[in-house]
């Protein structure tokens, strides 16, 4: 068994003023973000939560491979990495080591040392830092940046260019499928829900069209709320808009407010829209201007009453309320990217290599219909049905009008569009039930997630 230890990070520990120093050596506006975030963000482990919630959920117990729990231990002391086989940290706790400390985890060129928790957007902003190590410490080449997405493509060129151009290993696995099967494994074994649920749940006389939710504004769930509100849509369906216009937000994992969440109304009044913006917008059929007048003609958070009185549920990405998949016929979900452009690209690389659309991201919005037995419709990356059907899902092509996942830019937008518009519930039979339950039972598999994490293992070794 290997041996794996967790960096216990100290936030109140000093920030490595030495190494603050060489990071802003090219002074610019975009070093001063990534280091406040860096200096902000939480710093705690994917590893250790997920082999902490497959063993309390009993996920280890199917195994029949010889894969067993992990021993991960918690430990302070860098000096003490050579004792491993694995040493893991977030690479925001670099800020709050000591040279000294960071030299030990470059060093140690038989301990391999994964920066873990990340997603891929987030890569952009650890760059600078892991380069300002490389400068002026060492060349990292026994580390790994571990980042919770999907590749779509076994893509090697990738992951040697990557490596050659950062010193540091790329490594991707299916985070969210294996957390959300866990939490949802919770309820469960709370009662919360069932598989009889989910069959009575089908089998209920419907009330409305759809179930949409959306937390944080994104480019394309403002466009989706825009098209569903200005044409009646929300009298007759459920749709969450949890954004207010002039409202401030503190996040969790960050020590300072900030207004209206992730800067996306922000760029939307700065008036000066790149053609990046206009290319995005355009792809949902609108402009920055029309999104800007949207935000302002309705301003407040769109909140559904079954949510209303619970500031847990109207504020957690994973909670549960029967009603809302009960009472609607299918999910359209607004995933957290709508295309491989606008997710923040690998940095570092050459121009010449072109690597567009080899990777989706598929997270706990994709996952809540999969496991609540719900039909569903994707606005989100190209190709999501294909890893979905690679993890062995059933996909709902034949209830919807038009097969839209595999269709470029706007034309995937506008077709599911077209297949809320065009929607027949008679579409809608027990081979459409076959789906939800299959569904249910392979989202819950043992044996799945343990080849989930089988993987992970390998990817780090």
């Amino acid at each position: 068994m290997i041996k794996i230890a967790v960096h216990n990070h100290n936030p109140e520990k000093q920030i490595n003023e030495e190494l603050q120093r060489n990071f802003f050596s090219n002074d610019t506006f975009f070093a001063e973000l990534c280091w406040n975030r860096i200096i902000n963000q939480r710093t705690h482990s994917y590893i250790k939560e997920l082999n902490e919630d497959m063993i309390s959920m009993n996920v280890y117990d199917a195994n029949k491979t010889g894969l067993v729990p992990f021993e991960i231990i918690e430990e302070s002391d860098t000096s003490k990495v050579r004792e491993y086989d694995v040493f893991v940290l977030h690479p925001s706790a670099l800020a709050r080591l000591e040279t000294k400390e960071i030299e030990n985890l470059v060093n140690c060129k038989e301990t391999r040392v994964v920066l873990d928790y990340l997603f891929e957007a987030e890569i952009d902003t650890y760059m600078p830092l892991i380069n300002t190590v490389k400068r002026y410490i060492g060349k990292p080449d026994n580390w790994m940046l571990l980042v919770g997405g999907d590749i779509v493509s076994n893509d090697e060129k990738l992951l040697k260019d990557f490596k050659e151009n950062t010193s540091i290993d790329l490594g991707f696995f299916n985070y969210f499928r294996i957390n959300e099967a866990c939490i949802g494994k919770q309820k469960l074994r709370h009662r919360l829900y069932s598989i009889d649920t989910i069959q009575k749940n089908f089998r209920h006389e419907k009330l409305y069209d759809f179930v949409c939710l959306n937390l944080k504004p994104r480019f394309h769930r403002l466009a989706v709320v825009k098209y569903f509100v200005e044409r009646g849509y929300a009298d007759k369906s459920l749709i969450t808009a949890r954004w207010d216009y002039n409202k401030t937000y503190k996040r969790a994992d960050e020590f300072h407010e900030v207004r209206n969440s992730h800067g996306f109304f922000s760029e939307l009044e700065f008036g000066e829209y790149s053609d990046r913006l206009y290319r995005e917008c355009g792809f949902y059929n609108e402009t920055p201007e029309t999104l800007l007048k949207f935000i302002k003609d309705y301003p407040n958070e769109i909140v559904l009453p079954c949510l209303q009185d619970d500031q847990n549920l109207r504020s957690d990405d994973r909670s549960f309320v029967n009603e809302l998949y009960q009472d609607t016929n299918y999910s359209i979900v607004t995933e957290t990217y709508y295309d491989d452009e606008f997710i923040n690209q690998l940095p570092d690389m050459p121009e010449e290599y072109e690597h567009r659309l080899k990777r989706t991201f598929i997270t706990e919005k994709t996952y809540k219909p999969l496991m609540y037995g719900h039909p569903f419709m994707l606005i989100g990356n190209k190709n999501s049905n294909v890893i979905l059907k690679e993890q062995g899902f059933e996909v709902f092509d034949e209830e919807f009008e038009i097969n839209y996942d595999c269709l470029n830019d706007s034309n995937r937008y506008n077709s599911v569009l077209n297949n809320v518009q065009m929607f027949d519930i008679d579409c809608f039979d027990y081979n459409t039930l076959g789906k939800i339950v299959h569904n249910f039972h392979n989202f819950y598999d043992n044996r799945k997630l343990l080849e989930q994490m089988d993987m992970l293992w390998k990817i780090i070794k």
